[in-house]
């Protein structure tokens, strides 16, 4: 087969080619940190600072006879204005929640686990994904991780009471 105009063939081809490579993402701004709280009663943690936006956990040392002493909280705290997060997980109650702030102002938070008010242990122990973006799109976090707690067992096989761990990615 002869091609009338191969110079067209060739700038086509280089075409294709291009199309498949300008679509391609670059993970050089990407930065894969552990997200990780070991925790025993009465400790806290910030897991991660990001422009905007703080991650962190304790154990609550709370005595109300009702409450276990190693009662997780975990939050998103918004640390500027105008940012979004949203979290959405499965607890051991096999409820499914989302947790969410569409317009993150300083100190407002967003729960990583399904209630943190609540007094049900089950509800504190998850496997979720938390996602936050800053004003004007950046930086952008994916965190995926799960949660445990040893209510009123004394500690978890791993040496701690209150435990998050996982994963956050940042572009």
């Amino acid at each position: 087969m002869k091609l009338r105009h191969p110079r067209i063939a060739v700038a086509a081809a280089v075409g294709v080619v291009g199309l498949f490579t300008f679509g391609a993402v670059s993970s050089a701004g990407a930065a894969t940190l552990p997200m990780k709280a070991f925790l025993q009663t009465g400790q806290a943690t910030t897991m991660l600072n990001v422009q905007g936006a703080s991650f962190r956990a304790r154990c609550s040392n709370d005595q109300n006879p009702n409450v276990p002493e190693n009662f997780l909280i975990a939050r998103i705290v918004g640390t500027a204005s105008n940012g979004i997060a949203k979290v959405n997980g499965l607890d051991e109650t096999n409820s499914s929640f989302l947790n969410e702030n569409d317009d993150l102002d300083t100190n407002e938070t967003v729960d990583l686990v399904n209630d943190n008010s609540s007094q049900d242990w089950q509800r504190h122990e998850v496997g979720a994904q938390a996602d936050y973006m800053g004003s004007g799109g950046s930086p952008i976090v994916n965190a995926n991780y799960s949660t445990e707690q040893s209510g009123f067992r004394p500690t978890e096989t791993v040496g701690a009471e209150c435990l998050i761990w996982g994963a956050f990615q940042t572009f």
